[in-house]
């Protein structure tokens, strides 16, 4: 993978551990069929763009303990663990968006809510 994953938001672990405590006190629970379907949920796969280098990558954010890339018919993706920076500055996010300065949000190609896979 390239470092688009390296220019999240952010500072060191304890960083992270800190903004996944505000993420989480300004969390609003929303039942599945509610949420936008340009919205990053988990298990999502989206489409990202370094906005500098216009390289374009696609990941799913998933939890942790999944392999860091997959190949499935000719396509290839990254899996973005939730407790990763970038996994934390994804959730939540939506089409157009900025991850940092430079990582855009270019497309929601895929999120369970709107295909009527909530989990449970």
């Amino acid at each position: 993978m390239t470092d688009l994953a390296l220019h999240a938001d952010g500072g060191g672990a304890g960083g992270w551990a800190a903004k996944l405590q505000q993420l989480l006190a300004r969390a609003v629970v929303v039942e599945g069929g509610h949420i936008q379907a340009d919205r990053i949920t988990m298990n999502s796969l989206v489409r990202l763009q370094d906005a500098v280098s216009g390289e374009e990558v696609v990941a799913r954010l998933v939890y942790p303990g999944r392999p860091v890339r997959t190949v499935d018919a000719g396509s290839e993706e990254f899996n973005v663990s939730i407790l990763s920076p970038m996994g934390l500055s994804m959730i939540g996010r939506r089409t157009g968006d900025l991850i940092g300065y430079r990582i855009r949000i270019m497309e929601v190609l895929y999120q369970p809510e709107a295909a009527g896979e909530e989990e449970s």
